[in-house]
């Protein structure tokens, strides 16, 4: 508990040699060749064509049913070259699937290794000035000679991923202890990291999703899809989703009573009420800093996963009281202020006749803050407005199930 502290308060650093495991293993898919970016594009729920080197986004990718392969960040690297940057144990699938969708594409794809060294928390900025790198935006790559730094962890806070020989490693390592931040080995990296990312709402789907699930079920499609970029695999099937309501099971987390993860129910598990009744899945479970409470992540039916309800568990260990909560629980310290500028941006391009941009910045607002009630409002009233009936009703059902409070 007290490392996870510190690593919100003050941050943590890696030198990473891969023993590590889930988020904080991680592989690169590199695609390389002229039609590089036009077959990511039909392939991957991100926009990923006006990429451009030193940039980089998250995406997904998805079957041809909406069902979720793996989750990454696309780091353009050249005009013809992407990395997918993803935990080293879904590498294969990716690879493999993608490999299996081309055919007169002049894209060739090739695992890389992992990054030598990472960096996570307010630490990050101290270490990259110690380092005498250039500003580097957050989500942003700069390439030095043969290592690659990428401002992008998965934690839901700042961060830095080093790829490259490991004397770059060795230089964060020392750049860590100049600024006074505890440096660990990879085991005990990926255990943070684990749990960082729960508190984030980042899925790990080679342990949380247990069987195949729709990108949407994990809340996440709001992050790693582009609902105004064409036609990708998997496309009709997220925007039916989209327009025509929320899904029947969905990711939360439920903060449990007491200090204790043990007895909890197995991964993959019935999430059952005290009266018997099965509301949902079990995922990975973890102590949130945010909460200060042990957390279970869990894919809840449809009436039982209101944020704020109070629900009595019958877990292997006993009853336990849980309270819904909406992911992310951690939340980086300029988040309400992000989130006011992008809804003002919104509402001022929108006033200014331009609906497409403000319908971005509000997007952009809920993907921070996915509890903020008036970016729902405005995009239902922009929907309405620009005749996007069916859309606006599927945003107002999900405000609705977010904060059944509201007038609206």
């Amino acid at each position: 508990m007290d490392l996870l502290k510190r690593a919100r308060e003050r941050g943590v650093a890696a030198a990473l040699d891969g023993g590590a495991f889930g988020w904080g293993d991680l592989a690169v898919i590199r695609a390389h060749g002229p039609d590089t970016f036009a077959f990511l594009q039909s392939q991957l729920t991100q926009d990923v064509e006006g990429l451009e080197p030193g940039q980089s986004v998250l995406g997904a990718r998805v079957t041809r049913t909406g069902h979720l392969v793996a989750l990454f960040a696309v780091v353009g690297i050249a005009a013809d070259d992407v990395w997918m940057v993803l935990p080293a144990e879904d590498a294969d699938a990716l690879h493999e699937d993608l490999d299996a969708f081309l055919f007169a594409d002049k894209v060739s794809l090739e695992r890389l290794p992992g990054p030598v060294a990472a960096v996570t928390g307010p630490c990050t900025t101290g270490i990259l000035a110690v380092l005498g790198l250039p500003k580097i935006e957050e989500g942003g790559a700069f390439s030095d000679g043969g290592t690659l730094w990428l401002r992008r962890v998965f934690t839901g806070d700042d961060g830095l991923l080093v790829f490259g020989e490991p004397a770059a490693g060795d230089r964060v390592g020392q750049a860590a202890v100049d600024q006074d931040v505890l440096v660990l080995d990879g085991q005990g990296w990926s255990e943070v990291i684990d749990a960082l990312r729960q508190e984030a709402g980042w899925v790990r789907p080679a342990v949380d999703l247990g069987k195949k699930r729709l990108l949407p079920e994990t809340g996440l499609e709001q992050v790693v899809v582009s609902y105004t970029k064409g036609c990708y695999l998997g496309q009709e099937v997220i925007a039916r989703v989209r327009t025509y309501g929320s899904v029947p099971n969905a990711l939360r987390a439920l903060v449990l009573d007491g200090d204790s993860l043990d007895g909890l129910p197995e991964l993959g598990a019935d999430v059952v009420l005290d009266d018997g009744s099965k509301i949902g899945k079990a995922a990975s479970r973890t102590w949130s800093v945010a909460e200060e409470a042990p957390v279970l992540l869990a894919f809840l039916k449809r009436d039982h996963r209101t944020p704020g309800a109070s629900l009595t568990l019958r877990t292997p260990g006993g009853l336990r009281t849980a309270r819904v909560a909406l992911l992310p629980l951690h939340h980086a310290p300029d988040r309400a202020e992000r989130v006011a500028a992008l809804y003002d941006r919104g509402v001022r391009a929108f006033a200014e006749g331009d609906s497409p941009a403000a319908l971005s910045h509000l997007e952009h607002a809920l993907r921070l803050d996915p509890e903020h009630t008036d970016s729902y409002e405005a995009i239902g009233v922009i929907l309405a407005r620009t005749e996007r009936f069916h859309e606006a009703i599927d945003v107002f059902r999900r405000l609705e199930e977010v904060a059944p409070e509201e007038p609206l």
